[in-house]
């Protein structure tokens, strides 16, 4: 069962990859994307959930960097374009986003700051 679930999604971003390969983006495209997504996500988190549209607004942008950063790594290897500088992109644009995610958690006042922080510490 949980195989077939496996080759499922594997199978829809292999497919999402292939899409956005195309369209022309490469895989360091798609990771910048993707953290363009979660600064948004944190700004709007920030500057505090008013409305509902904003709560929506901010789910989907988070939802939508999750998106991309799956597919950048399956876009890079479908497509042979690993490279260290790729993966160092990844891991630091990752972690950058974590900590705007939280930040703006925490100036939002959806979590407190120590709380924040030790979400930050967290393996």
């Amino acid at each position: 069962m949980l195989s077939r679930f496996q080759a499922y999604v594997e199978g829809f971003f292999a497919s999402s990859a292939g899409a956005f390969h195309a369209a022309g983006f490469s895989p360091n495209k798609v990771t910048f994307l993707g953290f363009v997504f979660v600064f948004a996500s944190a700004l709007l988190y920030a500057i505090g959930l008013l409305q509902l549209f904003y709560w929506a607004a901010a789910v989907i942008l988070l939802l939508a960097a999750a998106y991309f950063d799956a597919i950048d790594g399956a876009m890079a290897r479908r497509y042979k374009d690993v490279s260290k500088v790729g993966g160092v992109l990844d891991s630091v644009l990752d972690r950058l986003g974590e900590i705007f995610l939280y930040a703006g958690f925490a100036l939002g006042g959806l979590s407190s700051f120590p709380v924040a922080i030790w979400a930050l510490s967290a393996p």
